[in-house]
C-alpha cells in the first residue's frame, strides 16, 4: 500500500490552478481565433486535428466552429493549407466556407489558403478522378440527364410523363447511393435502369452519382495506384446527410491516406432519406472510431426560448436519435401558436392577411410540406408582398431563418405528398423535417392546420400534439 501523500494541494491551490488554466485558455483563444467564442466552441476549435464528431444543434454556430477549427490549425502551423480537405453537400457552403475562411484569415501569407480543398463531395472526387484520367465520361447537366431517363421509359415502353422520369432518376440515385450498389428487386425497374446505364455507356457520359460509384473504387484499399494526396485531415459539413457510398469512400480515404476525419452535424436534421441520407454514421460514429472524440454544441444562438422548448418536444419522440439538451442564448420567452381553421382557404386567406398587416415586422417566411399547399396564400397578396415574403418547403428552408414563419397545411394524412409515412423510419424522417421547419423561426412561430383539404375531412398533424403547446 502506497503511503498518504503530505503534499496535496488546499481549495486555494486548486482554485488557482483552474484560473491559470482559464488564463492560458482564453489567452490562446485570443491569440488564435477570429471571433469570440463559448467555452463550449472553443474546447472543439482548439483541438489539433485529430479523429472527432460534433453534434451540432440548430442555430450553434457549427460553421464559424468549423471554420476557425481549420484556421487554428494553420495558424498554429499543424497542418499546411494542402493538407486539408473541407466538405461539404452543396456549392453554396462551399463557397460561404471558403469566404469566412479568406476573411478571417489575417496572416500576411494569405495566398496559402487557396492550396485548401474545399468543395462538395461531387466536385472533389469528380476532380481526383480527371486527374487520374483526362478521358473520363463527359457529365450529363439535369435537362440532358431527364432526356436520357425519358428515351430509356420510351424504349421500354413505360409512361414517360415528368413525374415518372423523375421517380425513375430518384430511384437510380438512391440504388447509387448505397455500397455496394445494389440491383432494383423490381423486373421492370431493373431493365429500365440496365437501359439507362446503356444509353450513358453508348454516349460515353456520366451522371453525378457515377462520380461517387468511381470514385469509391479509386481508393480500394488494396489498389497499388490509390491516389497519393498530401491530405491528412479530412473534415465533412453536414455529415447527418451522408449516404452509404459518401461514408465508404471517407472511410476508404481515411485508410488510405493515413489522415483524421473531424465530422459535424446534426442527427436531428438529416431529412435527405430519399436520397439516401443516414444519420446513423454519424450516431454510430464513435463505434467506427472508438478513439475519436465527441463533442456537442447545446446553445441555439437563433431561436427564442419557446421555440426552442417546443421543438425539443417534439424530436424527443424519436428514437433512434443521439439524445441532447439544448439550451438557448436568447433571453425572450417569444411566440409559439397552433391554430386550427375550417378549410385550406379559410387558413391562406387567414395567413395572407396576417402577412399584408406584418409585412414591415422582419423577416418573414412561409413553410409547408410540398409546393403546392403554399400556392394558395402566395396567390392572395399582392406583389409587393410576394417580393419579400418567402416561400418554402421544409426541404428548402435548410439552413435559412427568420424572425417568423408560419407553418401551413400541418395535417396527418397530407394528399399533396405521394406516400405518407408508413414505416416508423419514415415517420421519425417526417418528425425531422417538421423540426427543421420549427428551427427556423428566430422570434414567432405559427403553425396552421385545416381540418378540410381538397373537400376531405382530415386531422392535425400529429406532430402538433407532440409540440406540447396550445391550441388557439
Amino acid at each position: 500500500m502506497q503511503p498518504f501523500s503530505t503534499e496535496r494541494n488546499g481549495p486555494s491551490e486548486q482554485i488557482s490552478v483552474q484560473l491559470q488554466q482559464l488564463s492560458e485558455r482564453a489567452e490562446l483563444m485570443n491569440e488564435n481565433t477570429s471571433k469570440q467564442l463559448t467555452d463550449e466552441q472553443s474546447r472543439i476549435v482548439l483541438q489539433s486535428f485529430q479523429t472527432m464528431s460534433v453534434f451540432a444543434a440548430p442555430g450553434s454556430g457549427k460553421t464559424t466552429v468549423l471554420t476557425e477549427h481549420i484556421l487554428f490549425q494553420l495558424r498554429q502551423s499543424l497542418l499546411q493549407p494542402a493538407e486539408v480537405m473541407a466538405v461539404t453537400f452543396t456549392k453554396q457552403a462551399a463557397k460561404e466556407m471558403a469566404s469566412r475562411l479568406a476573411s478571417n484569415w489575417k496572416e500576411p501569407n494569405r495566398v496559402r489558403l487557396e492550396a485548401v480543398h474545399i468543395g462538395t463531395f461531387h466536385s472533389q472526387m469528380f476532380g481526383l478522378l480527371l486527374a487520374k484520367n483526362p478521358n473520363i465520361p463527359v457529365l450529363l447537366d439535369p435537362a440532358e440527364q431527364f432526356q436520357m431517363m425519358k428515351t430509356a421509359l420510351q424504349l421500354q415502353s413505360l409512361p414517360d410523363s415528368v413525374q415518372h422520369v423523375h421517380k425513375a432518376l430518384m430511384r437510380s440515385s438512391k440504388l447509387k447511393s448505397q455500397w455496394p450498389v445494389k440491383n432494383d428487386q423490381n423486373k421492370q425497374n431493373r431493365r429500365l435502369l440496365q437501359e439507362y446505364e446503356t444509353l450513358k455507356s453508348r454516349s460515353h457520359r456520366w451522371d453525378f452519382d457515377d462520380i461517387l460509384v468511381h470514385a469509391c473504387l479509386l481508393f480500394d484499399n488494396e489498389a497499388a495506384d490509390s491516389p497519393q494526396l498530401p491530405v491528412r485531415y479530412i473534415l465533412v459539413d453536414e455529415f447527418q446527410d451522408t449516404n452509404d457510398i459518401q461514408w465508404e469512400i471517407l472511410t476508404r480515404m481515411v485508410k488510405s491516406l493515413d489522415a483524421k476525419l473531424f465530422v459535424v452535424g446534426d442527427d436531428d436534421q438529416s431529412i435527405y432519406g430519399f436520397r439516401g441520407a443516414n444519420p446513423a454514421w454519424l450516431v454510430d460514429f464513435k463505434r467506427w472510431y472508438p478513439e475519436s472524440l465527441s463533442f456537442t454544441l447545446t446553445v441555439n444562438f437563433r431561436s427564442d426560448r419557446e421555440i426552442i422548448r417546443t421543438a425539443a418536444s417534439l424530436i424527443e419522440h424519436n428514437q433512434r436519435r443521439r439524445s441532447k439538451t439544448i439550451v438557448g442564448h436568447s433571453s425572450q420567452k417569444g411566440i409559439v401558436q397552433t391554430v386550427i381553421w375550417e378549410s385550406e382557404e379559410q387558413e391562406a386567406a387567414s395567413v395572407a392577411r396576417w402577412i399584408k398587416e406584418n409585412v414591415n415586422s422582419g423577416t418573414l417566411a412561409v413553410l409547408a410540406r410540398t409546393r403546392k399547399q403554399l400556392e394558395q396564400t402566395w396567390s392572395l397578396l399582392p406583389k409587393r408582398c410576394q417580393q419579400v415574403v418567402e416561400f418554402r418547403t421544409f426541404h428548402d428552408a435548410k439552413g435559412k431563418e427568420w424572425d417568423t414563419v408560419h407553418i401551413v397545411g400541418a395535417v396527418k394524412l397530407n394528399p399533396y405528398l405521394s406516400e405518407n409515412p408508413t414505416s416508423v423510419a419514415d415517420l421519425e424522417e417526417e418528425r425531422r423535417l417538421f423540426y427543421v421547419a420549427i428551427t427556423r423561426a428566430r422570434h414567432s412561430l405559427y403553425i396552421h392546420s385545416p381540418t378540410r383539404v381538397q373537400r376531405n375531412k382530415t386531422r392535425p398533424s400529429v406532430f402538433i400534439t407532440e409540440c406540447a403547446f396550445q391550441k388557439v
